[in-house]
């Protein structure tokens, strides 16, 4: 059955299919749209009718997204028409069969209970901070983050620096235990567990004397590097926010120090850029049309098939006739000493040799020639006579 994209809005539509559309959307594409729109993350801010998000935005689309979900006129309908006005029929056919999963979802929610719920989330089980309370009831799935920030109270001051110019100046998301956790968790630190190892792509480490003075700091940072082993990545981003002596688990990595100075030295682009994931790169398309090869005989293939046996080799004479043609081909003259010549001809009924041109030659050698020099037994006669 044909699902109705105009009944569902756009808020239903799920964290993995933004990020699938996301990743298409994020690259830059240089030729336009038929109608002149940017086959990009742009025209989709264009034809939504929201701004623009900032140019340094590491996921311009997620943010379309957010603004125009708003709108209670947004739907999966309008998507769909957005794809095709930006002449991304590509984006559409991989996206076409979780777009309608999210439909069904919605439809089916909506018809037991009226409400936006995700089938496939446990609610109270997956709400660990404030936002994933909002999302869920948007029926959308818990909130991804950036970066877990973890610091001690006494650097506090610094670390909200850290969330002014993460968030406002770049446009990234962080989760603080302060700030973020709801109430009534059982426990706090499988929370900030799950939030490091499921949720979060980064743990910013704000490193002092106090930070290390906690256990339980110690603990994060040794399950963070366990596992950024496990999934094979870099996990610890740790910012040096005063110069002491560091630990020896933290010693082999390459720390951010906030008190640096030099003139290449930028410690908050340096942290943006070690915080963010790389995005898709778009490769141009592949408009190389198949080629039949034809493939040449060798020469030894070519020789293979131009050779024909001879009738008369390797086979006895069967016939009277061939016999007479042997024998007339065979007779030749032998001049010796300009004096004589001896015609000679081969046996009547012989076989026919193996190669022609060494056995004639046999045949037609006179038995002078066959017999040893004179010279040879008079040699050897007189070593008799000597011996």
């Amino acid at each position: 059955e044909s699902i109705d994209f105009s009944q569902v809005p756009l808020i239903a539509l799920k964290s993995k299919t933004r990020c699938a559309i996301s990743q298409m959307l994020n690259a830059i594409k240089v030729i336009p749209s038929p109608s002149g729109l940017p086959r990009d993350w742009r025209g989709l801010a264009h034809f939504s009718g929201v701004d623009l998000p900032p140019i340094n935005s590491c996921d311009p689309t997620n943010l379309i997204f957010e603004k125009w979900s708003s709108c209670s006129q947004a739907n999966f309908a309008q998507l769909v028409e957005a794809f095709k006005e930006l002449d991304r029929q590509d984006v559409l056919y991989d996206t076409l069969s979780m777009i309608e999963s999210d439909a069904t979802v919605y439809l089916k929610s909506k018809c037991m209970d009226n409400k936006l719920v995700a089938s496939d989330v446990d609610e109270e089980r997956h709400i660990l901070t404030v936002d994933d309370v909002r999302l869920t009831r948007n029926g959308r799935e818990p909130q991804f983050y950036d970066a877990f920030l973890l610091y001690s109270d006494a650097d506090s001051e610094f670390a909200m620096q850290i969330v002014d110019k993460l968030e406002n100046h770049y446009n990234l998301k962080l989760c603080l235990k302060d700030r973020d956790l709801v109430g009534g968790i059982g426990f706090e630190h499988e929370a900030i567990m799950r939030l490091i190892s499921e949720r979060c792509h980064r743990l910013i480490i704000v490193v002092s004397p106090s930070f290390l003075d906690s256990a339980a700091n110690k603990f994060f940072v040794t399950f963070a590097q366990a596992i950024g082993i496990k999934q094979g990545h870099r996990k610890i981003i740790p910012c040096l926010y005063k110069r002491f002596q560091l630990p020896e688990e933290l010693r082999y990595y390459y720390v951010l120090d906030y008190t640096r100075k030099s003139q290449l030295w930028d410690f908050w682009t340096i942290l943006h850029k070690s915080v963010i994931t790389s995005n898709t790169i778009s490769l141009p398309e592949n408009n190389l049309e198949p080629v039949c090869i034809k493939e040449l005989p060798n020469e030894e293939a070519a020789l293979a098939i131009d050779y024909k046996k001879p009738e008369v080799w390797d086979c006895p004479v069967k016939s009277k006739e061939q016999s007479k043609k042997m024998e007339n081909e065979s007779t030749l003259t032998v001049s010796e000493s300009d004096e004589s010549k001896l015609n000679v001809k081969t046996v009547e009924n012989a076989e026919c040799p193996r190669s022609p041109s060494l056995s004639l030659f046999k045949k037609v050698l006179p038995k002078s020639l066959k017999e040893k020099p004179r010279a040879k037994i008079w040699f050897k006669k007189k070593k008799k006579k000597l011996a």
